[in-house]
């Protein structure tokens, strides 16, 4: 399954631009997996157009999706469990453990990462249009087999 994952596009409707590579992306993808700070809700439509999407919220997201998304969720795709959270309200794990799960995708540093903590592989996709800590828009694509997981960041194209 091929599934893109992005986080903290804080979309603001008439301002925020995305890179052209962005879209191309995000097409062919069977799922989308948004780790919050959205924006609005607009985004969030253009998205579920392409593919269907999973969600947290994110600590920017309250007026617009607080009570619509949980702030944690933890779901399998094909056998692999999955945690996703935003990542406000401390650091990875997040208060999930490996009894739970398998993959922890988060957001909210706006800094891609693919690394272990406590024997939970952690992936931060990084930010689509606020990069920070030197790194550039980014996203990533996870492609899941069975028990076969491989992560593919992609940095995009500056708007």
């Amino acid at each position: 399954m091929r599934i893109a994952v992005i986080s903290d596009t804080h979309y603001i409707a008439g301002f925020t631009r995305f890179s052209v590579d962005f879209w191309q992306h995000l097409q062919g993808a069977e799922m989308i997996l948004h780790c919050g700070d959205i924006g609005d809700k607009e985004l969030y439509g253009d998205l579920a157009a392409i593919a269907p999407v999973t969600a947290v919220l994110g600590n920017n997201d309250g007026p617009v999706f607080g009570g619509l998304l949980p702030e944690r969720r933890v779901f399998t795709i094909d056998g692999v469990r999955i945690g996703m959270f935003h990542g406000h309200r401390g650091k990875a794990p997040f208060g999930f453990d490996q009894a739970e799960i398998d993959l922890l995708l988060c957001g909210h540093t706006h800094v891609p990462r693919d690394e272990r903590v406590d024997g939970i592989r952690v992936i931060n996709p990084g930010s689509v249009t606020r990069p920070r800590g030197g790194s550039g828009p980014a996203m990533g694509i996870l492609n899941i087999n069975g028990q076969d997981v491989t992560w593919q960041p992609i940095g995009l194209c500056r708007a």
